[in-house]
């Protein structure tokens, strides 16, 4: 069946009249879901008329819930997905599981600890994983945990673990030569990190950043990192989003900070510069608003104000433009956004309670979005875990709106040209 854009308003109403998210901020024991999405190969003047259609749904359900946080594709047109799979009483929740191109799986691997939060490929033809403990993530009472970085064969034998006590790894790239970057934060003093790992396990350099939470991380062009996060990992916590540079040596380039914010997201736009995306909410971002920012190279521009809770994810598109991802009330959404940085059609994935948290490119031009599904009432019911892959024909086009704005503070341009769209995405961390 479609999902459901027309009709909508921003923000969304609820029976009980709050949020039907959890209201003590903790992690529902019902949560699965990962869903995939193709975006037509359109000129990006064209932005008004992407929109996009589902393809391929493959359900991953494993323990009592599965959330999916972390995707990367495979050379064979595969793909990998990491996340927790929820298994009460068990140390080994950190979930990474090994697709075939047509959605079968080929093996998949757990891991001591919680959430496998990023997968990125290593020399050769194995990967490497970052693995996290949750404590603190769901409950602002909560601020200890451990974290490694996992180096696996292609066959998902782990090879070797490099544990960080007492650190939450968030984010991870490869690097050039082999090995990893890694960045995340220490729980006892909420410093970020980011540190180089080579293709042994051997830490080359750590750098450490006072009040910062990184969450997301990109390799900069020419050499060294951007950075992109908040200032507290605490629930519920006013914050500012913050935008960071670093050379190949470690040494800081420059640094903007955008207040009242979190930065989850972090993507290099293809004409230079970097698309920015979050909450006016620190993570997990049960209220708040969704944001994001076509920054230039030094992280200059303007912020757009737009619809939802958060924006949790960003693909760039084979046509032009990219796609953010995250959580609209109970549902999760998509955003298109143009290659000048305007807001494209929003696409409401609201047949089922669900949430977006991770998307990738693949080599064939689709995108793969990945998170949970909740299936029965809004606030609880029969866990289910749905994973995604993409290309499809173009399905019949159906009228739609975009949700308008209902007390916040930019104006929100309407989407055109909704495509039909038969997939369910609802996502939370």
């Amino acid at each position: 069946m479609p999902a459901e854009t027309t009709g909508l308003s921003w923000p969304p109403s609820y029976p009980d009249g709050g949020n039907a998210m959890t209201t003590n901020g903790l992690l529902p024991v019902s949560a699965v879901l990962l869903a995939g999405c193709l975006l037509c190969a359109l000129p990006a003047a064209a932005v008004d008329a992407l929109v996009p259609q589902e393809t391929l749904s493959v359900t991953l359900a494993e323990g009592l819930y599965t959330d999916l946080y972390a995707l990367a594709p495979a050379p064979d047109g595969g793909f990998y997905v990491g996340g927790l799979g929820y298994r009460p009483g068990s140390a080994d929740n950190a979930l990474l599981v090994r697709y075939a191109p047509d959605g079968t799986v080929t093996w998949q691997q757990r891991f001591e600890g919680d959430i496998v939060t990023a997968c990125v490929p290593d020399t050769g033809d194995g990967y490497i994983c970052t693995v996290s403990e949750s404590p603190g993530m769901f409950s602002a009472a909560e601020t200890a945990g451990n974290a490694s970085v996992q180096y696996l064969s292609a066959d998902g034998t782990a090879r070797f673990g490099v544990p960080l006590p007492g650190k939450y790894a968030s984010a991870c790239v490869p690097r050039s030569g082999g090995g990893c970057a890694v960045a995340g934060w220490s729980w006892a003093d909420s410093s970020g990190f980011l540190g180089e790992y080579d293709a042994d396990g051997t830490l080359i350099r750590e750098l450490t950043f006072a009040g910062l939470v990184p969450y997301a991380l990109a390799a900069a062009p020419g050499g060294g990192y951007v950075l992109a996060g908040a200032t507290t990992a605490r629930a519920d916590t006013p914050t500012d989003a913050w935008l960071l540079a670093v050379d190949a040596s470690g040494a800081e380039l420059w640094r903007r900070e955008y207040a009242g914010r979190a930065a989850f997201s972090l993507l290099p736009l293809g004409g230079g510069g970097w698309l920015v995306a979050g909450s006016t909410e620190s993570y997990p971002s049960f209220a708040g608003s969704a944001w994001y920012l076509a920054a230039d190279e030094e992280g200059n521009g303007e912020i757009v104000q737009t619809e939802g809770l958060a924006f949790y994810g960003a693909s760039p598109l084979a046509g032009g433009g990219y796609l953010l991802a995250g959580k609209w009330g109970n549902s999760g959404m998509l955003r298109v956004i143009g290659e000048d940085g305007r807001e494209g059609p929003l696409t409401v994935l609201n047949a089922t309670d669900g949430r977006i948290n991770a998307l990738a490119a693949m080599p064939d031009g689709t995108v793969l979005a990945a998170g949970w599904e909740r299936s029965g009432s809004s606030v609880s019911g029969v866990v289910r875990g749905y994973i995604v892959s993409a290309a499809a024909p173009a399905q019949e086009t159906a009228a739609a709106t975009t949700p308008a704005s209902a007390g916040t503070p930019a104006a929100y341009c309407a989407a055109a040209g909704a495509i039909a769209l038969g997939a369910r995405l609802r996502l939370r961390r």
